[in-house]
């Protein structure tokens, strides 16, 4: 009898340990909700972790996100002026609904000639709350100047260490 009791202790611990490596093994996913052209209809502030600095562009501490959107189109042809907006919208899936995911969002665009200074894109270190709205978020551009207005491929990607979660292209025209 002691023999059995000391069988299934082990059994048991055994079983434990394999459950708990197989969840900590749970990779961090995300689910592609909507992207295309979007309209704003409140701003709010966000703050980024850490500003990185890509290609000659510093991604400010204190952007501008929207904190409700309405779609316009979901069309990947996006015809730009000053004000139009675009992205994709996902959601973030964690093993850990309890803990801050940290991601990088790298945007890949034409050339733009801002202040001087020649920029094919950004990237940022941001920050999920998966217990906040549900996980899910949006990565997006605003056309806010002139040098803005530039026609061709840009490509939004987000990665979860070096994972890549979502990958969206859109063309731009004048």
């Amino acid at each position: 009898m002691k023999l059995f009791s000391q069988i299934f202790l082990i059994s048991l611990f055994l079983c434990s340990c394999a459950h708990h490596q197989s969840s900590d093994n749970k990779k961090i996913t995300a689910r592609f909700i909507q992207s295309g052209e979007y309209i704003a209809t409140t701003m709010q502030k966000k703050m980024y972790s850490d500003a990185a600095s890509v290609k000659g562009e510093t991604v400010r501490a204190n952007d501008l996100v929207p904190e409700s959107i309405k779609w316009v189109s979901d069309d990947h042809k996006i015809k730009v002026k000053i004000g139009t907006r675009f992205g994709v919208m996902y959601q973030i899936i964690s093993p850990h609904p309890n803990q801050p995911i940290e991601l990088r969002n790298i945007q890949k665009r034409p050339l733009m000639i801002k202040n001087g200074k020649a920029n094919t894109g950004s990237e940022i270190i941001s920050y999920v709350y998966p217990w906040e709205n549900n996980g899910i978020t949006l990565d997006g551009y605003s056309i806010e100047t002139p040098a803005e207005l530039v026609e061709g491929r840009w490509i939004f990607e987000v990665w979860h260490d070096n994972d890549l979660l979502i990958i969206q292209e859109f063309t731009t025209e004048i």
